[in-house]
């Protein structure tokens, strides 16, 4: 049942991410390979918009409200196309290259496909991680109240208090496979995954290696098999922290940098500067609402763009040299201050930290955050790097500084010093990991230029060696194809991240394979609970212990939803007197203010469940204001029976 679900709910995601995506894109004339590549982040444009003008519309953040956002913006571009007079984007008539596209995007799907099929042992499963507690509830609650407003999803945690900005764009994208295929958000949040992380990033990166390097086939089918063989994106950001947002964010910044590359006029675009321009612009509230540090990302890498782009310039029109130095400058310092003014309040405490050195030498060798090292990736990037060197062609540079510029983020942020390592890492909680799940965006161009010369020396010496003998050719060449892309999900990183996936995602109560433990018991409960507590009450829970996820699977409401729930003052003193309070206590009187009828316990004596603020719930079986209602293993269902409630 779960894998037809799923089935549903992934043609459903296809069509949320392709339908409004391609009408915007065939009216901005993008054909080709930037049509494929520019859908899903145009797609994803029009759900953030919706989300945003439909809740004070009176509308629900439906599929009518993405149709109709879909319709304005395809009349928008229609008029902008016009008043711009862009030209259609060319398509190439080299039969070597128009199979070359659907080649290499169907190798990057196809491997990720697999990682993912490895990685996630069940459809209906759910990575166990603290912040995806948050992100399915948050789809839940956008699927109950209609509203996928970024201000509304805020009052999830504190109904009672104001809203606060919170970029809901995956989130929304959630709620509406699942309201559309009606699957749970269970379902449809790994369907989401599914498409973004095997469709839209391959196809990202494929775009972008072209933009950059040229059409040749082995380069492309390169690009798009090495789209699959990071462990940095896009499993270990689900496996560390849950963070689905980031991880669709990320998966739309390729196309956009591509369309930034086009803008200037440099490398192998097949389209106008002004049909890059619309596209970037189009593709902009996706970057701000899913995540918005993917907005902030694609502007440093955008430096180097407009680095080469002004040098280019300035040696074709000397006369204008100063103007276009100045702008340059200008914009540099503009990006310098965007990374200081979006920095986030919230530093990651673990981020992983290291000296300079190291740092420098995880960024040579591809193995961000001390993990083993990805030999394929590594040496063909390193081969690459010098291949592009050595051209010396505008976009190579292009690639280069790119590359370049995320090391330095990266280098700062784990290696520097304090100073760097909040200045440099602010738009990104100062977390060296979340900048590594970026390099694969300009690692995987250079891999694939790497492998792509690697392949123009196989085949001149398969020809030396093997002249007139068609079938030695043909053996030697599909063999080392298959090798490189065996090798590339078969890395040791690679399988590494995996397998942690595998155990994100299964069922489990052991805290050394699991973030948090939702196990065999605690499903049990979680069902029980659905069956027995009525949809109005609140059950009081500590969050570090798996219980967040009791809202998302079930609907019923709990006091504190997620970790980084704000703990006011009820619910300060409902957590610390409940156990001990007589009727006529504080603890009380909020208990039957804020309709909380219950008390739930997850495995409580997992060292992970520890949190001073839950303090006065821990052990709360001895309290005479409670009576035990279910348990399964450890984990119990209360129902408060004192503060005037009684027993039902």
């Amino acid at each position: 049942m779960a894998g037809l679900q799923l089935v549903v709910a992934v043609a459903t995601c296809l069509i949320a991410l392709g339908v409004p995506g391609a009408a915007i894109g065939l009216t901005l004339r993008l054909r080709g390979m930037w049509l494929l590549a520019a859908v899903p982040v145009l797609s994803f444009s029009v759900v953030c918009i919706a989300a945003v003008v439909a809740p004070p519309l009176g509308l629900r953040s439906s599929t009518w409200a993405v149709v109709a956002v879909a319709a304005i913006v395809v009349l928008v571009a229609w008029t902008a196309t016009r008043l711009l007079k862009a030209p259609a984007a060319q398509s190439s008539t080299r039969p070597t290259w128009r199979w070359a596209t659907p080649i290499a995007a169907g190798t990057g799907i196809a491997l990720m496909l697999l990682r993912t099929l490895r990685g996630i042992p069940s459809a209906d499963l759910f990575a166990q991680s603290f912040d995806n507690a948050f992100h399915l509830a948050a789809a839940r609650f956008i699927v109950e109240t209609g509203s996928a407003s970024p201000w509304a999803v805020s009052r999830l945690g504190l109904p009672e208090e104001g809203s606060f900005f919170y970029p809901t764009g995956w989130h929304a994208l959630v709620a509406l496979v699942a309201e559309a295929s009606g699957s749970p958000v269970t379902v449809a949040s790994n369907a989401c995954l599914i498409v973004v992380a095997c469709v839209a990033w391959p196809l990202g990166v494929v775009l972008l290696t072209r933009t950059l390097f040229g059409s040749r086939t082995p380069l492309l089918i390169a690009a798009g098999a090495a789209s699959a063989g990071f462990a940095t994106y896009p499993f270990l950001m689900i496996v560390t922290m849950g963070t689905y947002p980031l991880v669709a964010s990320i998966a739309l910044v390729p196309a956009t940098a591509a369309a930034a590359v086009a803008l200037v006029g440099l490398g192998s675009a097949s389209v106008s500067r002004r049909i890059a321009l619309l596209t970037l612009i189009a593709s902009a509230p996706a970057l701000a609402l899913v995540h918005p540090s993917s907005l902030v990302m694609l502007a440093v890498l955008s430096v180097p763009i407009a680095i080469v782009a002004a040098v280019v310039l300035a040696r074709r029109r000397p006369d204008h040299a100063r103007l276009v130095v100045l702008s340059t400058v200008l914009y540099g310092v503009l990006v310098v201050v965007g990374v200081l003014v979006f920095r986030t309040a919230i530093d990651q405490p673990d981020s992983p930290r290291s000296s300079v050195a190291q740092a420098l030498g995880e960024v040579a060798t591809s193995a961000f955050g001390a993990m083993p090292i990805p030999i394929v990736i590594a040496a063909t990037t390193i081969i690459g790097v010098v291949a592009a060197l050595r051209r010396r062609r505008p976009a190579d540079w292009v690639g280069i500084g790119m590359w370049a510029a995320v090391a330095t983020l990266y280098v700062g942020t784990a290696g520097g010093d304090e100073f760097l390592h909040l200045v440099l890492g602010g738009p990104w909680y100062s977390d060296a990991t979340r900048i590594a799940a970026f390099t694969p965006i300009v690692i995987a161009p250079l891999a694939a230029l790497g492998a792509s010369a690697c392949w123009t020396w196989l085949t001149a010496w398969v020809r030396r060696r093997g002249a007139g003998r068609r079938a030695l050719q043909v053996a030697v060449v599909a063999t080392a194809v298959a090798a490189f892309a065996a090798a590339l999900v078969q890395s040791a990183p690679v399988r590494g991240v995996d397998a942690s996936l595998r155990a994100a995602f299964t069922p489990t109560d052991n805290a050394l394979t699991s973030l948090v433990g939702v196990g065999p018991d605690e499903r049990k409960l979680v069902r029980f609970i659905e069956q027995t507590v009525p949809e109005g009450d609140v059950i009081a829970n500590n969050p570090r212990d798996a219980s967040g996820f009791i809202y998302p699977l079930t609907g019923r409401r709990l006091l504190t939803p997620y970790m980084l729930t704000a703990i006011d003052n009820d619910r300060e003193v409902f957590y610390a007197g409940i156990a001990n309070a007589e009727s006529s206590d504080a603890a009380c009187e909020i208990a039957q203010r804020l309709g909380v009828r219950w008390v739930v316990e997850f495995h409580p004596d997992q060292v992970l469940s520890s949190d001073g603020r839950f303090v006065g719930i821990k052990g709360i079986s001895n309290s005479a204001n409670v009576e035990l209602v279910k348990r399964f293993g450890a984990s119990s269902l209360y129902r408060i029976t004192g503060c005037g409630f009684g027993a039902e």
